[in-house]
């Protein structure tokens, strides 16, 4: 499977930017820092708002990414509340009522389908350490005031 794309300002900041790859059309983000929308609980606003701390540290928070940046608080919140759930039962095999049958417990399958798909939306944020680690942003150092002094 194909490398997911990545967006334009973390090419720029790595220093990976190829003028003859980019698209001259390529639409602008937003300045604008995103909001939670009215349908996220109150949990995945704390998450939602939580994420676009980082992003704007980054410079990469935008409205225009609202609903994906939602949509990863939203299974954040999901596999918070799987892996409490299944920690209070103490175990992730049930057996079943009808049969005694000890089966996988239905959190487990949801926690695993989750974890994968914030994995996946973390990384195209540049949430994770592997994908930060690609990216370079330079620092600028401060200028000693005592080489001032050298100058007179």
């Amino acid at each position: 499977m194909a490398n997911p794309r990545k967006p334009t300002h973390l090419k720029t900041i790595q220093g990976t930017a190829r003028p003859d790859r980019a698209n001259p059309n390529e639409p602008v983000a937003s300045d604008i820092p995103p909001t939670a929308p009215e349908y996220l609980s109150e949990r995945a606003v704390e998450k939602f708002c939580e994420l676009t701390a980082i992003l704007e540290g980054m410079g990469l928070a935008s409205r225009d990414n609202s609903d994906a940046l939602a949509m990863l608080a939203g299974l954040l919140v999901e596999v918070e509340e799987d892996t409490v759930l299944l920690d209070s039962v103490g175990a992730f095999y049930v057996p079943s009522e009808e049969s005694g049958i000890v089966r996988a417990h239905p959190a487990v399958a949801r926690l695993t389908s989750n974890r994968q798909r914030a994995q996946a939306l973390l990384g195209e944020f540049g949430l994770t350490p592997a994908t930060r680690s690609k990216v370079s942003a330079s620092i600028q150092e401060e200028e000693n005031p005592f080489f001032a002094l050298d100058r007179l």
